[in-house]
Parts: C-alpha cells; structure tokens; sequence
C-alpha cells in the first residue's frame, strides 16, 4: 500500500474548513448574543410598560390623543377619576358630546389655533361628569406629529379644576361684597403699597376715602404728597415718622391728628395694617375716619369734668405702682435664674435647690401681687381687700429682704438684719410684704456701691416699729413733704440711674393706714435715710368684723 504525501490543495481546503468552523461558532455565539439582547429588550420594554400603565392608572391627569377627525385614538386610564368613565367608555363618546357647547367651541378654535403654534396651548373647559354634574377642567393641546413631521393627530392632558374655580368664584364673590360694604361704610377705605422706586403710593382709594377729605381720586393716585401738605403743620412730624416706621418695620399704623378737608380743619383717625403679598411685597390695608365730633366731646368732658379727670388719674396712678411693685420680685426671679444657670453650666449643682426654692417664692409673690392687680382692676372704686391675719414679722422680714441680695449685691451693698425674736403682729401680710419690698427696694436705688443697708424692728408696749436705713444719698427737705402726696409725687434717677414710678410710698402710706399704723422718714441730703412704718401689736377694735375700707 502505497502512502501519498497530501497535496497542497488537500492542505488548503483543510484551512478553508478551519475557519469556516471558527466563522460557524463566532457566528452562534453572536446569535445567541442577539437572543439575549433581545430577551433583555423585551423584559425592559415589557417593565416600560408597567411602569407606564402604573403612572397612567394613578395619575391625576388624563392623557389622551385625537386623530384629524377629532375622535379619540387614545385615553389613559385616570379618566376614571376625572369623570367616572372607563377609558372604553370615553372613547365612545365624541369630542363634542364631553363638553358644554361654549366650552366646544372653545375647543376646537383652540386645535385649529394648535395647528399655527409650536408649544401647548392651555384652556379651561367645562365638561360633564358621568353622574351628570358639570366640572371645571384644565386642557393643555399640542399637535401630534410622526417621523416625518407630518401632522397626524393630537395629544393633550385634562386636570380638574374645579375646586381651584370655585374659590375663584368665592373670592370673586367676596370681591364684590367688599365693594359694596366699602360703598356704603361710613370710614374711608385706601390701599397703600410701594412703588418700582420704593416710595409709598395709593394703590386704592374709595369714594368715602375722597369725601371726608374733600379730594379727587385722580389727584391723589397722582401725588400722595397732597395729603402731607393737608396735615395741621403741629402734627406734621409725627404723621410722616410714624409712617416710616410702620413701612420700616412692616407694623400696624395708628394716627390721630389736625387735617384741612376743604376749607376747614377737622380730626380725623388714619389706621392700616400691613399685608403680606405672594411676590413677598407688602401693601397697607387700612380706613379713615373723621373723628372731629368726638374730639369736640372729649374736648368738652375735659372742660366741664376736672375733677372727674383728677379722681381718674389718682385711681390710674395707684394701677401704676402695683404693677411697678412687680419688678421686685421679677428681679429676684431673674438674679436667681441667672445664678441658676450659671450654676447648671458650670455643673456646680451645689445651692441649687435653694436658689429654685428663691426663684419658687418669688414667683408665688409675683402671681399674689397680681391677682391683688386684678382685685383692684375690677373694685373701680380704690377699695382694697384687708385680710390682717396673726404674723411672724421676723421671717416676713427675712424672706422679703432675701430677695434683694443679689440685686443689693450687683451694686456691692450689704443688708444687715436686727431684729429681735420673736416678734408677732397682727396685719395683712401682702401689704406688709410690698410696704418691705418698696422700702428695701428704694435704698438700694438710692445707696451708693457699696453701702450698707439695715432693717430693724422694736416692740414697744403698744405697736411694732420698722425701720429701713441707708447711707446714701439722703433727700432734700423740699422733697419731703411731696413723698407721701399723690398730687405732687416725682421720681429720682437712682445712683446708678435706676429708674421708678415714684408712687411707691404712696401705696406704703395708703397700705400701713390701712393697719391704722403710722409711716414717716427721716433723711439729710447727703447722709442716707431713714424710713419708718408702725404696726399695732393686736387686730385694731375699729377693723373688727369689717376687713375692707
């Protein structure tokens, strides 16, 4: 058997068949390649459409798609919210027989209209419900176009309105409400806003507004400075200042004041209140009144009723020095908090509970002296509840004083204490507690860094006396005799300008005579003073059984 050496043809077509296997197997690998893609196409395009059937299923507007005739080709499923319809039901229905006859003719100048214009067109339509009730919906309209870009159809979304109409209805409604309620309101009515320069200008004014200052609408929406140039020239400063400051601070305005309206000067009252505009501006709303017959009565109630006046004021005075006696104790409360807090951050928690008990007892005196204010308030006659009760002066004394030692101690002043023990009255501890704290109060305001203040006590066979001294600055003897007289009380700066009402000792007076107990100072310009006040040791016969005056 003979062996034959392959021939070069034989070798070639061997290679050929090589690589038509490597072509055979690229190409299987490629087409399976492509069956995976389009298996992974498939899958995606299939959760496309999920998602999109999803978001056309709970979305509140309706997409939907019209051919050139106008008849539906599409309409996602959320027509059921809008309209109680299936998307098969609506599809049935003609364009025309959705909507109102003026909202079709609407409708469809606005296709025609779409036809001319690149972007949507957004129109408001009334169309009918499936319960047969009429709802407002907004459409946006655009041309539908395929690859070619030639004009196939229409796509468009629907969203209800009609909550949003019927507010606009409502304030259309209160629009028309106020125009008749300021038509027929015995006040003027204006508008006040700020211009592109910033400056303040009218922006309304109406009729009444014109008639009880005797001008034209035209001449004040033109130049607001007419109205300054009207104002009585003593009232002229506080009118403009008050009105910077209101557009400074964006607050309530209030003015009373002299204005000319026509050829006589009448006053009048001017109020506005800012409101707050969407853009973030802000224009003033408010009414002019002619006040001028008022004015006249007030004017004549001051002239024929002096002393009415006087009594009034007298009882105003004594309002004052109750709610002034307050700052005692607040100013404990705040000393101690302070300490307090101090204490707290420096997490030195030793006296803590003392200084809470301080701040606690104050307070308890803080809402006592109140409701003794409010008391006062509704007796309207200077009445003032007596409830004298047996009392330890000793601890009433050392509590009271207490209070003060931080304040005392902000001036570096020292309190001194000499009382003996134990020591009983018979009063209404209230008042003898604001009698104290007025007393301790005023020698601080008027003692000198580093003073020294002391509060004594005495029982002699008949009354009680108390005493508080300081070395300050003492008081004149023209001053004096004005201390305990309502009618010619005047107040003096502290050595470190603290201030006061000055009616304190007044209330001391009103309070101890009350207790048929006495008060009286004795002071040097210059060398201190010395206040006393006396307390009888058992309830007086003459209060028995009647605890008011």
């Amino acid at each position: 058997m003979n062996y034959q050496h392959p021939t070069k043809e034989t070798e070639a077509l061997r290679k050929d068949l090589q690589q038509l296997q490597r072509a055979h197997s690229a190409l299987k690998d490629s087409f399976n390649e492509s069956v995976q893609r389009c298996e992974q196409l498939e899958v995606a395009y299939n959760q496309s459409q999920q998602k999109y059937q999803l978001l056309a299923t709970n979305s509140l507007e309706v997409i939907w798609t019209l051919d050139l005739e106008h008849q539906f080709t599409y309409i996602s499923p959320s027509i059921y919210k809008l309209r109680g319809l299936s998307p098969e039901e609506a599809m049935a229905e003609t364009l025309e027989a959705t909507v109102t006859a003026e909202s079709y003719q609407l409708l469809r100048s606005t296709l025609l209209q779409c036809q001319q214009e690149t972007g949507p067109l957004r129109i408001e339509v009334e169309q009918y419900h499936k319960n047969g009730q009429l709802i407002w919906v907004e459409l946006y309209l655009k041309t539908l176009q395929n690859k070619r870009g030639e004009l196939i159809g229409f796509v468009g979304n629907s969203r209800n309105i009609t909550r949003r109409k019927q507010s606009q209805q409502a304030t259309q409604q209160l629009a028309e409400r106020f125009e008749s309620l300021v038509a027929k309101a015995p006040i003027g009515i204006y508008v006040l806003g700020l211009n592109a320069s910033q400056e303040i200008e009218f922006k309304y004014v109406s009729d009444r507004w014109c008639e009880i200052h005797q001008i034209t609408r035209e001449e004040v929406m033109s130049d607001i400075s007419c109205i300054n140039k009207r104002i009585n020239q003593d009232d002229q400063e506080s009118f403009i200042s008050m009105n910077k400051e209101a557009i400074r601070h964006k607050k309530r305005f209030v003015w009373e004041g002299r204005m000319r309206s026509g050829d006589e000067e009448r006053w009048f009252r001017i109020e506005s209140v800012p409101i707050a505009l969407e853009n973030g501006e802000y224009q003033w709303y408010g009414a002019a009144k002619d006040i001028t017959p008022r004015k006249q009565s007030e004017n004549a109630l001051r002239e024929n009723e002096v002393r009415l006046r006087e009594l009034n004021a007298q009882k105003d005075k004594f309002f004052s020095i109750i709610a002034h006696d307050l700052m005692g104790p607040f100013n404990g409360i705040l000393g101690f908090s302070e300490l307090l807090v101090a204490k707290i951050n420096e997490n030195d928690y030793e006296g803590i509970d003392e200084y809470a008990a301080m701040i606690e007892q104050s307070s308890k005196q803080s809402v006592e002296l109140l409701r003794n204010l409010l008391e006062w308030s509704r007796a309207q006659t200077g009445r003032l509840e007596f409830k004298p009760v047996p009392l330890d002066l000793n601890n009433l004394i050392t509590e009271n004083t207490r209070l003060f030692d931080v304040i005392a101690a902000q001036k570096s002043i020292t309190i001194v204490q000499d009382l003996p023990a134990p020591l009983q009255a018979f009063a209404d501890p209230q008042m003898i507690r604001t009698v104290l704290r007025n007393l301790v109060s005023n020698a601080i305001k008027f003692s000198h860094p580093r003073g020294q203040i002391t509060v004594n006590a005495h029982q002699d066979a008949a009354e009680i006396v108390i005493s508080v001294r300081d070395n300050g600055v003492g008081i004149s003897s023209n001053r004096l005799q004005k201390l305990f007289r309502i009618d010619e009380n005047d107040s003096t700066l502290g050595t470190k300008q603290e201030t006061g009402t000055g009616l304190g000792l007044i209330l001391c007076k009103e309070f101890i005579e009350q207790h048929q107990g006495r008060i009286w100072i004795e002071s040097q310009k210059g060398s201190g003073s010395t206040f006393y006040f006396s307390l009888p040791i058992k309830h007086p016969a003459s209060t028995q059984g009647d605890s008011t005056r």
